[in-house]
């Protein structure tokens, strides 16, 4: 079984890990790059899906001035995945949608699951039902 790690870039970026067992661990990096680069290295996985991110229209003039964090972790995300030549997936934030029921509590933490680290079970339950099985 493939080592998955899942990252959901925002102003905090959610994890979600899946080592070779199964099990799942997760959390929440409060705007940290160094720190979403050393659990890329801590973790090592197979595959790294992160949730991709577009500036649509009807938002632009919002975001004036904006530094887009988001856009600055995904930028640290395909650096270190290409250092360490990690399989990289970027799935658009549209298929959290279509996640099927998940229980929250087969992420193992000892911190508070956030709605970032929610997400990113949503984006790998997406993936698994719909990706993992080409793999083979």
């Amino acid at each position: 079984m493939d080592k998955i790690l899942v990252l959901d870039p925002g102003n905090s970026t959610g994890w979600l890990f899946r080592n070779n067992e199964g099990e799942f661990t997760g959390g929440t990096i409060v705007e940290n790059h160094k720190e979403v680069a050393n659990l890329i290295y801590k973790y090592k996985p197979d595959i790294l899906i992160y949730e991709t991110f577009q500036l649509y229209p009807n938002k632009a003039q919002k975001m004036c001035w904006n530094s887009f964090y988001p856009v600055e972790v995904i930028g640290v995300i395909k650096y270190v995945a290409g250092l360490l030549n990690i399989k990289l997936i970027g799935l658009q934030p549209s298929v959290k949608k279509f996640s099927l029921a998940v229980d929250w509590s087969i992420i193992h933490s000892d911190e508070k699951i956030t709605e970032h680290t929610k997400d990113t079970l949503r984006l790998y339950d997406y993936w698994h039902r719909n990706y993992e099985k080409l793999l083979d």
